[in-house]
C-alpha cells in the first residue's frame, strides 16, 4: 500500500510564490514583529484590487467600445475616400468586401 501524499514543505510553498509577491512580503514582513501589519496590508491590497477592477470595467464598458466605434467610423471614411481616388484597386484593402 502506498504512503499518503505529504503536505508540501514551507520551503516548497515559498518557492511557488512569484518574485513580485515574495518582494511584497519581504518589504512588509521582515520579522514576526511585523505580523500585526497584516490587516492593514490586506485592506490596502483590497482597495487596490477594487480600483483595478473598476479601471478594467471602465476600459471594457466605456473606453474600448468608444475607441472601436471611432476606429470603424474612420476606417469607413478612409475606404470611401480611397474608392473615389482614380486608379484605386479596392481589393488591396485588408478586409475589403464589395
Amino acid at each position: 500500500m502506498a504512503a499518503p501524499p505529504s503536505a508540501p514543505s514551507p520551503a516548497a510553498t515559498f518557492c511557488a510564490l512569484s518574485h513580485r509577491l515574495r518582494q511584497l512580503l519581504d518589504d512588509h514582513f521582515a520579522s514576526r514583529a511585523d505580523l500585526p501589519k497584516l490587516s492593514s496590508l490586506s485592506a490596502q491590497l483590497d482597495r487596490e484590487c477594487r480600483d483595478l477592477e473598476e479601471d478594467l470595467r471602465s476600459l471594457l464598458e466605456v473606453k474600448l467600445p468608444s475607441a472601436a466605434s471611432c476606429w470603424l467610423t474612420r476606417s469607413d471614411e478612409a475606404r470611401r475616400i480611397l474608392r473615389q481616388a482614380d486608379g484605386f484597386v479596392p481589393s488591396l484593402l485588408p478586409g475589403w468586401t464589395p
